[in-house]
């Protein structure tokens, strides 16, 4: 079950609806692939949330996900190392303002940042770590949780179907059984390619030359 953005945000829900919380099986929702995927990722599993987010006209939801990051770390700059950040939290913020940065790597202070800023609970799963729990972005008091798959270069968002056949691209932090059920499916899905490809270098998520981790 491997869905583009693009053709799935009619049938995405929140989450599984009431009395059917059956999780059938868990995919990918793609992100282009480029240093932008964060951004994109976290703003496909809200967009059928939130739309008030992007607040400009004709700008892309990822471009105003990245704007309230960069306001989020000049505001807050005590939350941020500039040994991280690799510059001092205002300059870093005034750089992650602009929107064309796609020859630029984003991630983890930008994935702390999306988590405060949105109340979200954001779970990065990965070949690259060992074993089969994710990493977890938990923001004070998250209200629901994202799942990310991170291959080292590159975000998409893990989506669930219910046995109803609905989509759900966050779910509740108190849903303690969709939770148990993306842990085993891709923990177990992490840990057969760990197993047939070792701790190599996984060049993207969805690229051809590899097999796919979900499907």
């Amino acid at each position: 079950m491997a869905e583009e953005a693009k053709d799935a945000t009619a049938v995405v829900v929140a989450r599984a609806p009431p009395g059917d919380p059956k999780i059938a099986s868990v995919g990918l929702r793609r992100s282009n692939r480029d240093d932008d995927s964060p951004f994109a990722a976290v703003a496909s599993a809200l967009e059928f949330q939130d739309r008030s987010m992007c607040c400009v006209r004709r700008a892309r939801p990822s471009d105003c996900l990245r704007r309230r990051c960069a306001d989020f770390v000049a505001h807050f700059p005590d939350h941020f190392r500039e040994e991280v950040l690799g510059q001092a939290p205002q300059a870093y913020a005034a750089w992650l303002s602009k929107a064309d940065l796609n020859r630029h790597r984003c991630g983890e202070p930008e994935l702390v940042a999306l988590a405060e800023t949105l109340g979200l609970e954001i779970a990065v799963w990965s070949t690259l770590f060992e074993g089969d729990a994710p990493l977890v972005y938990k923001p004070v008091n998250p209200i629901r949780r994202a799942h990310l798959l991170f291959s080292g270069a590159h975000y998409d968002l893990i989506v669930a179907r219910a046995t109803s056949g609905a989509v759900a691209a966050t779910f509740d932090v108190e849903d303690v059984a969709s939770a148990r059920a993306i842990r085993r499916r891709v923990g177990d899905a992490v840990r057969r390619w760990r197993a047939a490809n070792g701790d190599c270098y996984w060049a993207h998520a969805n690229d051809a030359r590899h097999p796919p981790l979900l499907s």
